[in-house]
């Protein structure tokens, strides 16, 4: 093999290494800026419930361990709202009945 073709190879060897690691870099930050999108989703709603915004609602279409969080999160957030609508209305017919009563 002539040194012409062994620099050519060489070339080719040294320009596929190039474009596989910026592919490589590229898939990385991508897949890195979607894990911390993820994970900074859960203490965002978390601190929302607990300043008592129950109006947001999560939309997950992850399947891993951070989706599971999120989804227990939606279901923690529903469950509340539920829990405090019953309490509003036991509150207002307690109101009711002492109305009643002092009539």
């Amino acid at each position: 093999m002539g040194q012409q073709k062994k620099d050519v190879i060489f070339k080719s060897i040294v320009i596929t290494l190039c474009v596989s690691l910026i592919v490589i870099i590229i898939m990385a930050l991508l897949i890195q800026r979607w894990i911390t999108r993820l994970i900074t989703l859960a203490p965002y709603v978390a601190t929302e419930i607990s300043n008592g915004n129950l109006d947001n609602h999560i939309v997950i279409n992850s399947q891993d361990e951070i989706g599971n969080l999120l989804r227990a999160l939606d279901r923690m957030q529903a469950n509340i709202c539920i829990a405090n609508e019953k309490l509003t209305q036991q509150m207002h017919e307690q109101k009711f009945k002492l109305r009643k009563v002092v009539e």
